[in-house]
């Protein structure tokens, strides 16, 4: 019986780890979540997974403090020299993110081909009401945080005339 038993056990133990592995939950956007976007790693990851439009391509990030300001320059490089309407609205929507996202992040600046052409205010878009709670709620709910993300999908370039998020834009 022993000798039957230690045959299976090896077998079952694979079974178990395979199981184990697949059963592994995915990572969320909001389990990268971090308190400070002083926080490399965690910031790098939630960048990582966010998308920004289909003709840039991430080059690196830099964090600054201006002005009792926290702010996140992403650096891009693109073939296009064209900041169009749907290029601005992928921007703002992953700005959006970042800013439910880090909690003590103020600014974003996109500089793309290393000139800064955009930036977000976490303070600017609060005070304009496109969402329907502040950052700080959505970053210290889930539940809320899910919200954000269904509010963010309604998001269309007219609800972003009333920004000026423009004002960091070259023209073009």
């Amino acid at each position: 019986m022993f000798n039957k038993f230690s045959k299976l056990l090896p077998l079952f133990i694979l079974l178990l780890s395979l199981t184990a592995c697949l059963t592994a939950e995915s990572k969320t956007l909001y389990d990268y979540r971090t308190q400070y976007v002083g926080d490399n790693s965690k910031t790098v990851n939630l960048v990582s997974q966010l998308h920004f439009g289909e003709s840039l391509d991430y080059d690196h990030t830099a964090i600054k403090s201006e002005d009792n300001l926290n702010i996140l320059e992403l650096y891009f490089t693109s073939e296009s020299e064209e900041v169009n309407d749907e290029l601005k609205l992928s921007l703002f929507k992953a700005n959006a993110t970042l800013h439910a996202l880090i909690e003590n992040l103020d600014q974003i600046d996109i500089y793309i081909n290393s000139e800064k052409s955009y930036t977000t205010d976490k303070k600017e878009i609060e005070s304009r009401g496109i969402f329907l709670k502040n950052f700080d709620e959505y970053f210290s709910s889930e539940e809320y945080y899910y919200e954000f993300e269904n509010e963010l999908k309604e998001i269309e370039m007219g609800n972003l005339n009333k920004l000026s998020m423009n004002s960091g834009e070259k023209s073009r």
